[in-house]
């Protein structure tokens, strides 16, 4: 299992923006459609090795709703974050997650229609493993930026098997999951990917001041 050093794609969900950003998302689960009987050990490290994204050491890109604008269009807009278009100044990608005051002139782009030059989040890919998604465990769901509804506050959190925590997690795994037929408890396997957060691209600037409604009263 080695690196291709071919940087990917990754696909993520807009509440998954900030968690990744703060560092609490550590973990992606993604299903494998197909289906399998029980594997043992030695086969799960067999379908491992086939991850479609990438292995150990490899860097992905977060693929984000976005849209393109001009650059002077929000030049001056405090918190707006910016990447810059590397062969056109003028142009520069604005990102959903995260956004506030009024929709930008021109519709969001899909995640999946993002330009390369365009990310602002990259991530180098540590582990990948193959599990059912019933088999995560609480540390593995706090990887996934899963936050307790009933233990987490300013002075702790729950630290082992909680059902409030799993209830979150299962609840957001079901939202994006379901409808396409892997509802949690589902037998068939996912890759767990672990990775960490790499630093951001130079291109990406953050307008000066505290952030705002655009176009609307501070």
């Amino acid at each position: 299992m080695t690196a291709t050093g071919k940087p990917r794609p990754l696909l993520f969900s807009a509440v998954s923006i900030e968690p990744l950003r703060a560092g609490r998302k550590r973990q992606s689960r993604r299903v494998i459609k197909a289906r399998w009987p029980d594997l043992d050990k030695k086969s799960r490290v067999a379908l491992r090795d086939t991850c479609p994204y990438g292995q150990p050491g490899d860097e992905l890109y977060v693929r984000e709703a976005c849209v393109y604008v001009p650059r002077s269009l929000y030049a001056a807009t405090p918190g707006v974050e910016w990447v810059q278009n590397p062969t056109d100044p003028d142009e520069v990608a604005v990102f959903r997650a995260g956004w506030t005051g009024p929709p930008p002139p021109k519709p969001w782009r899909s995640p999946l229609r993002i330009h390369r030059w365009a990310t602002r989040i990259s991530l180098r890919l540590l582990e990948v493993r193959i599990e059912r998604i019933s088999e995560i465990s609480p540390w593995d769901i706090r990887d996934e930026g899963v936050r307790c509804p009933e233990h987490d506050s300013a002075s702790g959190m729950c630290v082992s098997e909680c059902p409030a925590l799993r209830g979150e997690f299962i609840a957001g795994w079901n939202a994006l999951n379901a409808k396409r037929g892997f509802p949690y408890g589902e037998r068939g396997y996912v890759f767990v990917l672990g990775f960490e957060l790499l630093a951001p691209p130079a291109g990406l600037h953050v307008v000066p001041g505290e952030p705002r409604s655009i176009g609307g009263a501070a």
